[in-house]
This record gives C-alpha cells, structure tokens and sequence, in this order.
C-alpha cells in the first residue's frame, strides 16, 4: 500500500489496491491478507458488502498456495527480465518457500 493507493474525496478516504485484482475466483482476492493476522476482521468488513461463501472460504488456502507459487514465478523469472536479480537475494524467497512448505503441511 501506497500514497498511489489513497483516494481523498469529499466524503473521506477510499483506500484501494488492485494489484491482486484480475479474472478468476473472487476468493483470490482474499489471498494477500487470509494469511495475515488481519484476515478475521478483513473478512467480517468485507462480508458487510458482499458474502463469503462456505466454498469461497475453503478454496482460499489452496489460491494462497497458488497466489505464492506465481509469486515466486513473477520475481524469481519475470521480474529479473527487465529490473535485475534482487529479488533473488532479498531473503523474501526464503520466506515464501518456507510458507508454502508449511502450507503443504496443513493441507495434506
């Protein structure tokens, strides 16, 4: 999140952030906080607009795993195309891997 990610209007702020936002299930939306400390209260806001279905809510562990595995794509292999290799030795890997292995853990 950003100041690019702040929008002040007469009725307030609107804070937004599309970067995860394309074609697909919604529940993958919910990919960059269901894994944070701030995914309860994320998800009872969110539900105060729209609802969370039972299979949305299931599905969202198996898109997390998706959503790191892309992850990892874009800055291991696409990103380094065209702005270098320093997201390879940042220690961000590292950490996704180490995600995605206690993942796999809980899931199977």
């Amino acid at each position: 999140m950003s100041l690019d990610n702040l929008l002040v209007t007469g009725d307030g702020l609107a804070l937004y952030d599309f970067d995860l936002a394309g074609p697909g299930f919604r529940a993958a939306d919910f990919t960059g906080v269901a894994t944070t400390p701030y995914w309860e209260d994320f998800a009872a806001g969110y539900r105060t607009r729209l609802p969370i279905t039972a299979d949305d809510e299931a599905a969202v562990p198996y898109l997390v795993i998706a959503a790191r595995i892309a992850n990892l794509c874009f800055h291991l292999v696409d990103k380094p195309r065209f702005r270098g290799t320093e997201s390879r030795t940042e220690g961000w890997a590292d950490r996704e891997l180490a995600a995605l292995k206690k993942a796999a853990g809980q899931l199977l």
